[in-house]
């Protein structure tokens, strides 16, 4: 597989940032979820919480809600804006940092007492090193837990265009988290939303930051081709589908 070029990445997610909120319902009900792991799993303290991917403040906000308020929130994109607003409401300081998730842990000498990632590890280019490398940065009994994707997220636009991640299986994830955790939870479902037109599936993808298919703008020729081939196999009495698979994992340092 060709390594993510995350670059495309920051600007997708922060050319969307003023639409996101109103259309990314999946990621916010995975955060919802992660809520519920989290807190019913663990009554952690709050030195030190360090956010991965933490956009717009799905996740974040749910934090400050629980009273849970030294976060580091980091991500890839400019969130600074949607941090400060948080900030703001909600009377505390967020250290936000713009960097790559995977670049800032081999630089941090910090240690953390939780780590957290709603919807994000999808597009790490080496999780093998990041999930050693946050186990590094965790206080003993440190606890993890985030959501990302499986095989089977979008896969019908995958399937069209032959472009996309290569997601990890639930199994391999586990796989990897053994040697320096131990887990608590894993699990995983689809979610399908549906359009009424296969365009409409393009904008969600633009109004997501999902769009890691090209770097440029599809033609009106490509276009045309998506929509018509789109129609043609995914139907659905003249609705049109599109999956997510969402998966959750919650473990504790060795």
């Amino acid at each position: 597989m060709n390594e993510i070029d995350k670059n495309i990445i920051s600007g997708n997610f922060s050319r969307c940032i003023p639409d996101y909120n109103a259309h990314a319902h999946v990621q916010k009900i995975m955060a919802q979820k992660l809520e519920n792991l989290i807190f019913d799993n663990f009554n952690f303290n709050t030195d030190g919480i360090l956010e991965a991917g933490c956009g717009t403040g799905f996740l974040t906000e749910i934090l400050l809600k629980r009273k849970k308020k030294n976060i580091t929130a980091v991500d890839i994109a400019d969130c600074f804006t949607c941090m400060k607003e948080l900030s703001t409401a909600y009377n505390t300081e967020i250290n936000f940092v713009r960097n790559d998730i995977e670049e800032f842990m081999k630089a941090t000498r910090d240690t953390y007492s939780a780590f957290f990632s709603n919807a994000a590890f999808q597009w790490m280019h080496d999780m093998p090193s990041l999930l050693l490398n946050i186990s590094a940065h965790l206080t003993t009994n440190g606890m993890l837990a985030f959501s990302t994707f499986g095989p089977d997220n979008l896969f019908q636009v995958r399937n069209l265009t032959k472009i996309g991640l290569h997601y990890m299986s639930k199994g391999e994830i586990a796989e990897l988290l053994c040697d320096n955790y131990k887990i608590i939870h894993i699990s995983e479902e689809t979610q399908t939303i549906y359009f009424d037109t296969p365009f409409e599936v393009l904008k969600h993808f633009k109004e997501t930051g999902t769009n890691y298919a090209k770097e440029k703008i599809m033609s009106k020729s490509e276009i045309e081709k998506f929509v018509y081939d789109y129609e043609a196999a995914f139907s659905e009495n003249d609705k049109f589908p599109l999956t997510y698979n969402p998966m959750y994992f919650v473990a504790e340092k060795k």
